[in-house]
């Protein structure tokens, strides 16, 4: 090789190390935090959306003539309304119309929560619940009127008053006092705020930068993949003889593959007992479980990911040493036959 030769050989074995590393880092971004579809699946099977509607229901508070929210039947409708459905939807939907707004589909994220419409879910388990009560009490003594007919507190209903009647005149009641309870504006993307410069904006306005970065993140793995594959191709053509262009490639692919398998299988095991032990620390028991399986699925899932790709490197690397030592032998064969000459 000339000089020139050698420098461009060293140039492109720099940078297919470069383009191997960018195509490995761009596909575990994606992976982590830039993929719509393993996102949600991560974020459903943790069980965090129960503990969110769990500790939502917790914080609601309805104090009115007519109903507490510290009663059973009270936390019961509430967690029927306000459940982790309600929860897991309202999520998707952000998740789905922030990854659209990322890839450029939309201008702005579009997504809305009106929570209005838990008030119908709210009554409807809340008058069944008092229905079923009231028809278990025993009737009241003949002649005797009862302190209370409080679907509540009763402790016996009267005859001749009807139970729906009573149920319903109390929905009516519950109406108009208890929409507090439920925030009759819609939430929607402007709503969800970060400070910027001392001013609140919308998330999506303090971060118009990101679908681009986001743009380019999904290209990276592609425009990486094809230049591994025309730096191969280069290096066969600049070194001499053309074999150890080969094996200069594979000495780079099995290495990070074989380091990737590695450290996808035992990185994981000690990842564990750090997340566990921070979780563990949470004082709220509602939300340790959850972020607990959600950090582990995680790290679960980015170890496997590390051995998967570091399999298929490692792979490449040995069908390219295979390449190599074919080759190889083609051309000391050639030689001994006198078909090539001998390099000197």
């Amino acid at each position: 090789m000339n000089l020139l030769r050698k420098l461009a050989f060293a140039l492109a074995t720099t940078t297919l190390l470069l383009a191997v590393s960018v195509m490995i880092i761009s596909l575990f971004m994606i992976r982590i935090i830039g993929n719509e579809a393993h996102l949600k699946t991560e974020l459903r099977n943790s069980g965090l959306y129960d503990a969110v509607a769990t500790d939502l229901t917790s914080k609601i508070s309805i104090n009115t003539e007519e109903i507490n929210s510290e009663d059973p039947i009270v936390q019961t409708a509430l967690k029927d309304s306000l459940n982790s459905s309600t929860i897991r939807k309202f999520s998707e939907d952000v998740i789905t119309s922030t990854f659209s707004w990322l890839r450029g589909d939309v201008a702005t994220p579009s997504f809305t929560l009106n929570t209005k419409d838990l008030q119908p879910i709210f009554f409807e388990s809340l008058t069944s619940q008092l229905k079923t009560r009231l028809e278990a009490l025993p009737p009241c003594p003949t002649g005797v009127i009862p302190e209370t007919t409080d679907p509540f507190t009763a402790t016996c209903w009267p005859a001749g008053v009807s139970i729906d009647d009573q149920l319903a005149t109390l929905t009516t009641e519950l109406q108009n006092d208890t929409t507090g309870a439920f925030d009759t504006n819609n939430l929607s993307a402007k709503d969800i705020t970060v400070t910027v410069n001392g001013q609140q904006q919308p998330y999506y306005q303090a971060l118009d930068w990101l679908p681009t970065y986001y743009h380019w993140l999904t290209l990276a793995p592609w425009i990486a993949a094809l230049s591994v594959l025309a730096l191969i191709g280069l290096l066969v053509l600049l070194a001499s003889p053309h074999e150890k262009g080969y094996k200069t490639a594979a000495i780079i692919c099995a290495p990070i593959g074989l380091i990737l398998v590695i450290a996808g299988s035992f990185i994981p095991q000690f990842t564990f007992l750090i997340t566990n032990a921070q979780t563990a620390a949470l004082k709220d028991n509602t939300f340790k479980d959850p972020l607990q399986t959600l950090a582990n699925n995680l790290i679960h899932s980015t170890g496997s990911f590390l051995v998967i790709r570091g399999v298929l490197l490692l792979t490449a690397g040995v069908l390219l040493a295979a390449l190599y030592i074919i080759s190889s032998r083609q051309r000391r064969n050639k030689i001994r036959t006198g078909q090539l000459s001998r390099p000197y």
